[in-house]
């Protein structure tokens, strides 16, 4: 991937510091710090309260437009950001049958484990953040 867009792409969110799928920040070191943030908390008789999301199919159900808007907001141009918006445009999945080949359009849907696919979720993951649709 072109380091330009690497940086740019792992580096935009302007929401609240996430773990994982990030350089420096693990999930080691998100526990790491809930532990800190737990033992302050006993430390000055305070209560600590955590709570952990997990979106079920949240790299199956990643929408394209969804990332392509996301792209575009990241305001930067490169060959490298035009490439990933060309190969979310126009996709078809083709199996085969006994009637014979079957297609349909893809509109969603991102390899999880792919270098892409975190960089795209965490990019639309931003975009919600930032618009306080999960506020």
């Amino acid at each position: 991937m072109d380091p330009h867009c690497s940086t740019s792409l792992y580096s935009t969110s302007k929401a609240t510091p996430l773990c994982g799928f990030r350089t420096n920040r693990s999930t080691e070191e998100a526990i790491l710090d809930l532990l800190d943030k737990i033992n302050s908390a006993k430390n000055s008789n305070q209560h600590a309260l955590m709570i952990s999301l997990d979106i079920k199919g949240a790299f199956d159900h990643l929408q394209y437009t969804s990332i392509k808007n996301s792209l575009d907001n990241l305001k930067y141009h490169s060959n490298t950001l035009e490439t990933f918006i060309d190969i979310l445009s126009n996709r078809k999945v083709a199996i085969n049958t006994s009637q014979g080949p079957a297609t349909w359009n893809q509109q969603q849907g991102c390899p999880q484990g792919s270098c892409t696919g975190l960089a795209f979720w965490n990019l639309v993951a931003d975009e919600v953040h930032l618009r306080g649709i999960c506020r």
